[in-house]
């Protein structure tokens, strides 16, 4: 049987790489984007696509599955990356928001993400009040094991 990472990694990755830098490009490019990064040990350069909310402050990624994930964690203390967006190369830079240090951040990520996304929210248990904002209790709850990547383009 075909480990699942591996099918991801070597057909569904590059498959999907493939149509984001195409110009069908907007069959996903309103969900995906790619982002190309140094890996921070071997300084390897990587492309790979993930899905994204726009939120007021910024683009945001959330890592899912991140205990199982690597690529993620050179942001920790920012990077610097590229982004592949709607068909347009954009810079940027690239670091992780928590809910102790920039709660405001959290909250345009999560409110971005469960408007997007409105079944994510009901999944972890986040109450949404009618204006589309994530009951605050329940958001600390859902997102204190997230990985939350917050994406700005370069001026």
């Amino acid at each position: 049987m075909i480990e699942i990472r591996w099918f991801v990694n070597h057909l569904a990755n590059p498959l999907v790489r493939l149509l984001l830098e195409s110009p069908a490009h907007g069959v996903l490019s309103s969900r995906l984007l790619l982002i190309t990064f140094s890996g921070q040990k071997t300084k390897r350069v990587y492309t790979i696509p993930v899905g994204y909310v726009k939120g007021e402050l910024a683009i945001y990624v959330v890592a899912g599955g991140h205990e199982r994930k690597t690529w993620w964690r050179g942001f920790r203390t920012g990077a610097t990356v590229k982004l592949h967006l709607k068909g347009r190369d954009v810079p940027a830079t690239a670091d992780i928001v928590s809910s102790d240090a920039e709660p405001e951040a959290v909250m345009d990520a999560a409110r971005a993400y469960f408007r997007a996304l409105p079944s994510a929210a009901r999944s972890m248990g986040v109450r949404m009040a009618p204006d589309g904002t994530p009951n605050a209790q329940d958001l600390r709850s859902a997102t204190e094991d997230q990985i939350i990547i917050r994406l700005r383009a370069d001026a």
